[in-house]
């Protein structure tokens, strides 16, 4: 059956004005790049898109997967989204302004699809409930040889580092690899004892800031790397709560 409807709201970050409330059946929802569109995936398969400038007004709708999405994401260029499906273990890219399908993906270990774009929107890292992170031609659909690697439990989040050079990603049993997509190469991350969050990168992609459910923040020095799968010691490490 459906789940119960959710509540969008969103707020003005220097007023705190509420902007906009709606009861929407959604799992997920993102910001284009440029902060001007908001799109969001409905528990019944579609992709809606609102007009932030126009009011919040909705400019598209259309029928995406079978059952709900459970992941969003722009490209940043902001010209595309790719979307994860619960039910049907699928990941499509969009064109955003045609509504029209790219390419899409299907794998039944797909469970939790989600997509992440590289930042000149060139390629696309896909992961969702496996063990797998493979890598696709974000444009021609196509798997890129040689790129993509496993880890030893499910993979529960993923980002890239802002030159494309760099994809992290974490897993359950608190791992946390960085594959040089220009190499090939990996290295492990080993720190946390518990599931990792979503890692970032910073000060030029020189760090790697990852969280976990150990209550623990690792910083990781990227510009001083041993050799491939040897693992990485972490800088530092501090509570996440107070």
């Amino acid at each position: 059956g459906t789940s119960k409807p959710h509540r969008l709201q969103l707020w003005d970050v220097e007023t705190g004005a509420n902007l906009m409330k709606k009861e929407i059946q959604s799992l997920d929802g993102m910001y284009s790049p440029k902060g001007e569109r908001f799109a969001y995936g409905t528990n019944r398969g579609e992709i809606v898109i609102l007009d932030v400038r126009l009011g919040w007004k909705e400019i598209h709708r259309w029928a995406a997967h079978e059952g709900a999405i459970y992941k969003i994401e722009w490209s940043m260029d902001g010209a595309r989204i790719a979307s994860g499906g619960y039910r049907d273990h699928t990941i499509i890219i969009w064109d955003t302004d045609t509504e029209d399908e790219i390419f899409r993906i299907q794998d039944s270990s797909l469970e939790r699809p989600a997509a992440n774009f590289s930042a000149d929107a060139e390629m696309v890292a896909i992961y969702g409930s496996g063990n797998d992170v493979r890598f696709w031609d974000a444009s021609t659909g196509v798997e890129l040889p040689g790129r993509s690697y496993s880890h030893s439990a499910t993979v529960i989040f993923g980002t890239w580092s802002s030159d494309g050079v760099w994809f992290a990603s974490n897993s359950i049993d608190g791992l946390i690899i960085l594959r040089n997509l220009k190499t090939g190469s990996s290295r492990t991350l080993k720190g946390h004892s518990q599931s990792a969050m979503q890692p970032q990168f910073g000060l030029n992609n020189t760090v790697l800031i990852t969280s976990s459910l150990d209550h623990s923040v690792r910083f990781w020095n990227l510009s001083r790397l041993p050799p491939p799968d040897d693992p990485l010691p972490g800088l530092s490490n501090a509570s996440i709560f107070a």
